[in-house]
């Protein structure tokens, strides 16, 4: 993908084919790329629109309307007359231009809007997830929560629901519910690094004996499973846990102390190994987090 964005930004003409292709590539990505999109595919359907195929000049058009809606209000109201035009009474219209009032800042009307659709698909889950950022935008936590819970019921498979859920809950410090959210996660994508990582930090902060002992298993396993070379937050988690169990001075069989006292020293090591390689490297910044190891390290050793 950056290669091909860099052909489209030292191209000297306009090629609406390679516009296309991008357009296209950024659709199946999932990946918004709003101010690329306004760039070259504003242009395109302004000025290219015979060029493309009938069926899917529209799917360009709500692209561009939604990257407007990011970054180009002009965008997004051209796109919007254009699609009124064509699709006025259809439910995937009335969400796209429920989303142009929550633009604009009507979430009362957009509010209406989307209770009106879904009075008539109950099951539509955009509408849904829409009320569910309305809420938010207006900082109306306790109602985002219920909306989300409610949709959890019958969507429990939507990894996406599940973290904004696990986000909301960390925001207003419910951490015991925060965790509940993560392990969900886990056990819906139980090859994802970033939830036992997650998981431990939130176990940590809830704290008590056994809290620490899981959340140093999850910190271990994420490591374990991470695709990035040296995760050095989780890292960093892991040794805080360990020292944290070891301050608790709670009696334990020896091997257990061997165990934990291993994992310390295991995450120590590595986050010292990775800060001397960077080191080497004097164009790379330091990395915070193993900055504020080594000070650990240093008052451990005075």
């Amino acid at each position: 993908m950056e290669k091909l964005i860099q052909k489209l930004n030292s191209q000297k003409d306009f090629n609406y084919k390679k516009v296309l292709h991008f357009l296209r590539k950024a659709r199946k990505s999932k990946l918004r790329y709003s101010e690329l999109i306004i760039k070259y595919g504003f242009p395109l359907i302004k000025n290219y629109s015979k060029k493309i195929d009938k069926e899917e000049y529209f799917e360009v058009l709500e692209q561009v309307y939604l990257a407007g809606l990011d970054c180009n209000k002009d965008a997004s109201i051209f796109c919007i007359q254009i699609l009124k035009e064509k699709f006025s009474t259809s439910l995937r219209f009335k969400i796209l231009y429920g989303m142009f009032l929550e633009s604009k800042g009507s979430f009362e009307k957009a509010k209406n809007l989307y209770g009106k659709i879904l009075e008539k698909d109950s099951t539509n889950v955009l509408p849904q997830k829409r009320l569910v950022t309305i809420f938010k935008a207006q900082n109306d936590i306790p109602n985002a929560i219920k909306k989300l819970n409610q949709y959890l019921e019958v969507y429990m498979l939507d990894i996406e629901a599940w973290e904004e859920l696990c986000e909301l809950y960390l925001q207003t410090e419910s951490y015991s519910k925060a965790r509940f959210c993560l392990e969900e996660l886990i056990l819906l994508n139980p090859n994802e690094s970033k939830y036992y990582d997650k998981c431990a930090r939130v176990l940590y902060t809830i704290g008590g004996f056994d809290g620490l002992i899981l959340a140093r298993q999850y910190f271990s396993h994420s490591i374990k499973i991470s695709k990035i070379v040296n995760p050095i937050d989780s890292y960093l988690g892991l040794l805080m846990t360990t020292n944290k169990i070891e301050s608790l001075k709670k009696k334990t069989n020896q091997k257990f102390l061997e165990l934990n006292n291993n994992l310390s020293k295991f995450a120590k090591e590595k986050l010292i190994e990775t800060y001397q390689k960077q080191q080497e490297n004097e164009t790379q910044k330091e990395n915070e987090s193993i900055k504020t190891i080594l000070d650990l390290i240093k008052d451990e050793k005075k």
